[in-house]
């Protein structure tokens, strides 16, 4: 047979489909195809053409078939999607779904991150996922991350968290990847998942800021050639959806401009398959609904947008029900466990906000959620990016929250106790931009205000900050800490993003961003 090969290789591509032999040229011809970028067809006459160099000995090309071949066979015998993954089988059975998704909220929210030696990116994003409950490590202590953040003058990289700024306040921006903010306003919108009111204040050296100095800053610095997707994030939360304003660049901006901005950006080129703003779009329009606006224009196309992309997500969904490793652009899988939280973690924190009520129990989501849940179980002591592994959780709670409201647990509020200072950090002084103004010129400087009827104080209660107590000794699992690095000779860029570009470098046995929480043990 093989001799047969080596006279005529054509003659394989038309044997019969029966013969061991022609299915194994079949699959190296495949696999040559998947390499190249070419057709089935086109990848068998290419190993054909393999075999007509004259300069080859018939053991030489009996040699290289063999080789091919058994990668090709390797290549086919492993499934594209894993089938009959255990653990899935939780849905339809609803008591040990529901167990399935406690049992992985419960374990992922017992790991801790540790203040000053994580980065404020990495600690808001565990803030948005356990809100209030979120705590730090702080020497031998576990204190409150949003009362960390907001009394204790907090620094990174010898710079300041929060500013105060001539328009009242914001988190630092952008530096280096993984440090403060890789978006405008993403921190405020990652906070405002915790329903703080606007008069929440946050020490800035020796100013104070409230939410509603970044809201007021925040509706200041809005621009056309930066990303807006966390702007309408945060200010959707707090201003009615028929807000207006004018922004330091004297330009007129609303809430629904937001919208039709968000709208008419591709999602596909965004970060974490631009699950963000399909996420700040469900919100928007939500919010537009229950204030009794009709969906029309605008809104309609947002809608429109949110629906679509639900669908999409429902159509490269993987058999084991977690969503496609390529977002919203093919199907596809991984078994790189990051990759597989980034993608299902992002695309399900969508569609838990997105989907209407109804369809929340749906098996193609309750599939996701059970797999989702059991990736976060089994891998419960695995080191995990930051990133990925907060939007996971927030998808589950999230979910949980709007099917099973009754499950979520309710710390006793407190008001906490006074944090210890942060030994490490020397705080400039930052002088509030009206300081030292007269009258004119100090109302020169003070930023629009809120369109009436935007501040929601009156309605909210205080923020109730949770107890902060020693837990039991198992309830945390002990970490090892890498300190976030980024080598020598990688600069600054102007903007970055949740996820790493896969071009980025990285150096053997660690990640450069530093977003990982390894786990001992």
């Amino acid at each position: 047979m093989f001799a047969q090969f080596l006279q005529n290789p054509e003659s394989f591509q038309s044997a019969d489909e029966s013969d061991s032999t022609a299915e194994l040229w079949s699959s190296s011809g495949r696999s040559l195809a998947r390499g190249w970028g070419l057709s089935d067809s086109q990848g068998n006459r290419r190993m054909a053409g393999l075999f007509r160099v004259s300069t080859l000995s018939r053991w030489s090309a009996l040699l290289l078939f063999t080789l091919v071949a058994g990668v090709a066979g390797a290549q086919d015998a492993a499934p594209i999607y894993p089938q009959g993954v255990p653990g899935v089988t939780a849905v339809g059975n609803p008591e040990e779904f529901l167990r399935q998704l406690n049992t992985a909220i419960d374990v992922t929210s017992r790991r801790y991150l540790t203040a000053n030696v994580h980065t404020p990116w990495q600690i808001f994003h565990g803030v948005l996922a356990l809100r209030k409950d979120f705590q730090l490590k702080l020497g031998d202590q576990k204190v409150s991350a949003i009362a960390w953040i907001s009394t204790s003058n907090p620094q990174f990289d010898s710079q300041p968290l929060i500013m105060a700024t001539q328009y009242g306040g914001k988190f630092h921006p952008f530096t280096r990847p993984y440090a403060f903010e890789g978006h405008p306003a993403q921190f405020l919108a990652l906070l405002s998942e915790s329903d703080l009111p606007v008069t929440h204040s946050f020490k800035a050296g020796t100013a104070t800021v409230t939410i509603e100095d970044m809201l007021r800053n925040t509706m200041a610095d809005v621009n056309d050639r930066e990303e807006i997707t966390w702007v309408l994030w945060a200010l959707t939360k707090y201003l009615k959806t028929d807000a207006a304003w004018q922004s330091k660049y004297n330009e007129a901006w609303s809430i629904e401009r937001l919208v039709e901005i968000q709208t008419r950006a591709v999602v596909e080129s965004a970060p974490c398959g631009g699950n963000h703003g399909l996420y700040a779009l469900a919100r928007a329009r939500d919010k537009h609904l229950q204030e009794g606006q009709p969906l029309r224009g605008t809104w309609m196309n947002a809608d429109q947008k949110v629906k679509r992309y639900i669908e999409i997500a429902r159509s490269v969904q993987n058999t084991d029900g977690s969503f496609s490793s390529e977002f919203y652009k093919a199907p596809g899988y991984s078994l790189d466990l990051n990759t597989r939280l980034n993608t299902t973690g992002h695309t399900l924190e969508f569609l838990s906000a997105g989907l209407p009520d109804s369809r929340l129990k749906e098996p193609w989501v309750e599939r996701a959620v059970a797999a989702l849940s059991k990736d976060l179980i089994d891998n419960r002591r695995a080191a995990a990016e930051c990133g990925p592994l907060y939007h996971s959780l927030n998808s589950l709670i999230i979910y949980r929250g709007r099917v099973y409201p009754k499950q979520a647990e309710v710390l006793k509020p407190v008001v906490p106790n006074a944090l210890p200072a942060n030994p490490d950090a020397k705080p400039a002084e930052i002088v509030p931009a009206t300081a030292g103004k007269s009258g004119a010129d100090a109302a020169s400087a003070a930023p629009a205000v809120l369109p009436k009827g935007a501040e929601p104080a009156a309605t909210k209660p205080a923020i109730a900050i949770p107890e902060i107590a020693e837990p039991p000794a198992d309830a945390l699992y002990p970490v090892r800490v890498l300190a976030p690095a980024i080598p020598e000779g990688i600069k600054p860029v102007s903007s970055s993003e949740d996820a790493p570009p896969p071009s980025r470098p990285v150096r053997s046995g660690a990640r450069i961003d530093g977003a990982v929480i390894p786990i001992s043990g």
